[in-house]
């Protein structure tokens, strides 16, 4: 029973009714989020102003477990929503870098990160997605971040130009799409330059489709496969701070074999926390105050009870699993909750 129109978004609900021989039925519901085809999205360019000059990040290693300075100011950063350590405490936040190299410990990775309770953010390009759905459906279940790192790896500043605009929407856009029919839900909006090459101008058409962006505070030379576990555990423990934001690459073996002790060691530390990109806990509360607000006074007013639970169903689910989608989420709360006064 219901219907699907996929022409139209919004959540759908089905319900699918058995009957044995015995005449004896049962039924279940099931709800269809049909959303919007990113590839769709075309940006009105209109950047020339924006410096282009590309600059790979950079940044100063912690000294004595304090907070670090990076390539770009801070206050510049934020005005892309470009990030390269989260707030002051003890936090760290593990981010690993994956192309589809032939030799990685990923799923390794993934393992180790699993026994000990952490989740990750997983900066990956389209074609990784494409080929490991499997493998990208785990992590999800697991809760970690899919983050978006292009579809070709390119230099995006190069495409940052009134006669490539489409194609640096689309390195974005055609990832996202692909993480969505793997997936079968939106992809969250945290994306990283390949090999941490950008412009401010790269970084205005990033936020402009919508996306946060994170560099990094801490990594180094790992892309060597004769890395050693130790020489591993050494920088990892050397440069910590609050809120540090770990670029790794699992490519290299010794980031495996250092993965296990090190969380062990930050948690001993009192780093309770390792974890991936989540949205701050205000913006978490603020929803959830909208949420009660909106499910009352629909309560009141609402003449399709189906309709109102499956919205407030929807909004949880935005709530507990998008990162960066904060702003769009307090406008649908408020679109819906300015038509039911209408």
């Amino acid at each position: 029973k219901g219907s699907v129109n996929m022409k139209k978004q919004g959540t759908y609900t089905l319900t699918y009714t058995a009957k044995d021989a015995s005449g004896n039925t049962t039924s279940v519901k099931r709800s269809v989020q049909v959303c919007a085809d990113p590839t769709n999205t075309k940006l009105y360019y209109d950047h020339d102003s924006y410096d282009n000059t590309m600059e790979e990040w950079w940044f100063n290693k912690s000294k004595d477990h304090q907070r670090t300075t990076g390539a770009k100011d801070e206050k510049l950063l934020k005005k892309y929503d470009s990030y390269y350590q989260g707030p002051k405490e003890k936090v760290i936040y593990l981010t690993f870098d994956e192309g589809g190299n032939d030799i990685t410990y990923i799923k390794q990775i993934a393992e180790v990160l699993k026994k000990n309770d952490v989740q990750a953010t997983y900066f990956l390009t389209r074609n990784y997605i494409k080929t490991e759905a499997d493998f990208i459906r785990q992590l999800v279940q697991d809760g970690n971040v899919i983050g978006n790192h292009s579809w070709h790896h390119y230099d995006m500043t190069t495409l940052a130009n009134a006669s490539s605009i489409d194609k640096f929407v689309a390195e974005i856009t055609e990832t996202e799409k692909t993480y969505m029919e793997v997936t079968g839900q939106p992809m969250k909006k945290v994306f990283r330059f390949p090999k941490g090459g950008s412009s401010e101008r790269a970084m205005k058409l990033v936020k402009d489709l919508g996306y946060s962006n994170y560099f990094w505070s801490h990594a180094y030379y790992d892309y060597a496969s004769d890395v050693s576990g130790s020489e591993a555990l050494k920088t990892m423990m050397e440069h910590y701070h609050e809120g540090a934001i770990y670029l790794l690459h699992p490519s290299n073996k010794g980031n495996y074999e250092a993965m296990d002790t090190f969380i062990k060691n930050m948690k001993d530390f009192g780093y309770d926390r390792v974890i991936c990109m989540k949205k701050k806990h205000c913006y978490a509360i603020l929803c959830i105050i909208w949420m009660l607000v909106i499910f009352w006074f629909s309560a009141q007013v609402a003449d399709d009870s189906q309709e109102m639970s499956d919205f407030f169903v929807h909004l949880l689910d935005a709530v507990f699993s998008l990162d960066i989608m904060r702003n769009e989420i307090i406008r649908d709360m408020t679109s819906f909750l300015v038509r039911k006064a209408a």
